[in-house]
């Protein structure tokens, strides 16, 4: 393929087939990395300088919640110290060692475990289910923020049954811990990538018939709170113009004068691990498409006359808006290796082709060869090629070469990216992220058009229109 680089781009022949070159620098450590309550507290339980600390203890005002049952809204009764607390499932609890929470967000109440050693009415009390942890500005639970290290103790765990994921804005997991002490388990992340929620759940991919499905969580513990423009939890639409002033409801309008952003109703209430039709793939922008194969790439299922090359492909993952970021130094990617990351495994593969044969997006494997795994938790694994079909067999996979399809998979052929300030973006509602280019960098994407309506954007000589409905998230792009 022939054409000229401009700013990291190759710019086809064609003129509107564009394939991001991969450039960067190999990183020597991971993006995140595990840690340990010894890196938050002194000997004496102190909490050391630079950290922030709940301990589910007072409320805003100071005042001691009673042991036991409570009926509090506590999706936002600790926002003014930086965080909220719900649930992924309805009609359940948030629950930490020694009280429990009746009330959540609106409809939904936050699972958990109410941590008690004794029984009532000969029942022992107990709650399952998957709690999730938002950062906010501090008294400000609409406006979403974001921290680089993060940790929580968890009770009632046993090693390896209970995990914690980090998330970031957009919504891809960037990394995960498993419990590794028996009873009382702290785990914590400290990410070069911004982590902007977590989620506390048991194990469901753990192999056992006995999976320990209750917990409960104590102190959160977490550095600076830098407040996150792509995240406002507002119920009605929002606009923020460039001089920072704002307007609700029927204001909000995306045509604008002077609009910075463009917030749909609910932005905190993301949809995680919610299934769509298709192939997700993050071009090497940042750009995240919904996409079908063709016979020989790519096309973008917004609009099927686009075909992405296999060369500007950062990594995809098949039926899942929620992509699982690897873990691995960015030099592991080095001589045309791959990683294919599971919920709980990172494995580096060597010669990965793409095979666009008959019609469905697939990865070779017939020649590949399994260069290293890595767990949470755990050092770097020995070699050893038959886990990777095991692995592969327990998410449902029966032939290796098919894993586009599978919903649990991502596979990366560079790390995933984090898009230039300059530039803009549109979020849709189910999960793709058009990357608009800006005043000095190139992207995919431009914009055309923008009014109440929707926008019109361009790749190459070709236009997509998104309708309002759409729209999720919206920022400007700097002006050219």
């Amino acid at each position: 393929m022939k054409g000229t680089i401009q700013n990291g781009l190759l710019i086809c022949c064609a003129g509107w087939l564009m394939a991001i070159c991969q450039v960067g620098v190999a990183q020597t450590d991971p993006p995140v990395r595990l840690i340990t309550d010894a890196d938050y507290f002194f000997d004496d339980g102190t909490i050391r300088p630079g950290f922030a600390q709940i301990g589910f203890e007072k409320d805003a005002l100071g005042e001691l919640p009673k042991r036991g049952d409570r009926d509090t809204d506590v999706d936002t009764m600790f926002a003014y110290a930086g965080a909220r607390f719900r649930c992924v499932e309805p009609e359940g609890h948030v629950i930490v060692c020694g009280f429990r929470f009746k009330k959540s967000i609106s409809r939904q109440r936050s699972l958990g475990n109410f941590y008690i050693d004794t029984d009532r009415g000969g029942k022992k009390i107990s709650y399952q289910g998957i709690m999730r942890i938002d950062f906010c500005v501090p008294g400000n639970s609409g406006s979403g923020a974001t921290v680089r290290q993060a940790g929580l103790f968890t009770e009632i765990v046993i090693p390896e049954h209970t995990i914690v994921e980090a998330y970031n804005s957009s919504g891809h997991r960037i990394a995960v811990t498993q419990s590794t002490q028996d009873r009382t388990s702290f785990m914590g992340f400290d990410s070069s990538l911004p982590i902007a929620w977590l989620l506390v759940r048991s194990n469901e991919y753990l192999q056992t018939d006995r999976l320990n499905r209750d917990f409960a969580i104590d102190d959160l513990v977490f550095d600076e709170l830098v407040a996150d423009p792509e995240r406002r939890g507002v119920a009605e639409l929002l606009v923020v113009r460039g001089d920072g002033t704002e307007d609700t409801a029927d204001a909000a309008e995306l045509g604008l004068p002077g609009l910075k952003w463009y917030h749909g109703p609910g932005a905190l209430d993301e949809k995680v691990h919610e299934l769509v039709e298709g192939t997700m793939v993050m071009l090497s922008d940042g750009s995240v498409l919904r996409c079908e194969a063709a016979t020989e790439s790519f096309v973008l299922a917004a609009a099927p006359e686009v075909t992405i090359p296999a060369e500007s492909v950062a990594g995809f993952w098949g039926g899942h808006r929620v992509a699982m970021y690897p873990n691995v130094a960015a030099g592991m990617f080095a001589g045309d290796k791959a990683v294919l990351v599971s919920p709980l495994y990172d494995i580096i593969i060597n010669s990965p082709p793409l095979d666009f044969a008959d019609g469905t997006t697939k990865i070779s494997l017939d020649g590949a060869e399994v260069l290293g795994q890595f767990e949470a938790n755990a050092k770097r694994l020995e070699d050893n090629p038959e886990h990777l079909t095991d692995m592969l067999a327990f998410h449902g996979i029966k032939d290796v070469n098919e894993i586009a399809t599978n919903n649990m998979l991502s596979i990366w052929f560079s790390p995933p990216i984090q898009r230039a300030e300059d530039t803009g973006l549109i979020r849709t509602c189910i999960g793709e992220e058009y990357v608009l280019s800006g005043d000095e960098t190139e992207a995919a994407f431009a914009l055309k058009e923008r009014n109440n309506d929707g926008l019109t954007i361009s790749i190459g000589d070709h236009t997509i229109e998104i309708p309002v409905a759409n729209i999720k998230l919206f920022q400007m792009p700097a002006p050219r």
